[in-house]
């Protein structure tokens, strides 16, 4: 399966269990104490069908008060999209038809 594959929320499961065991901590405040979750940074309502909704770059690991912040503050996200350029992603319009090859090309 390719890394940009993303039909079903198993492949979600998988990527957070993927990252949960190289991020251990916070990715804002960097608390290790705190019960830690996963956040979409371009929301799944915002993009539905989009075949790389849950791509590992569009992950994030938040503590809970993080997470919140997250929702409350938009320009955090902001930052977070294009500094691991997710609005060129997710701008494409045509996206069944992007190559994973273009998508890895965009994104890295």
């Amino acid at each position: 399966m390719s890394d940009w594959d993303y039909s079903s929320d198993n492949i979600y499961d998988r990527h957070c269990k993927e990252l949960a065991k190289t991020i251990t901590w916070c990715e804002l405040c960097g608390s290790t104490s705190k019960t830690l979750e996963f956040h979409h940074i371009y929301y799944r309502s915002e993009v539905q069908n989009h075949k790389s909704k849950h791509h590992k770059k569009n992950l994030i690991r938040l503590c809970r008060d993080c997470h919140n912040e997250m929702h409350n503050k938009k320009w955090i996200r902001d930052l977070l999209v294009k500094d691991r350029k997710l609005d060129l992603l997710f701008k494409q319009k045509d996206v069944g038809t992007v190559s994973d090859q273009t998508i890895e090309s965009i994104i890295n």
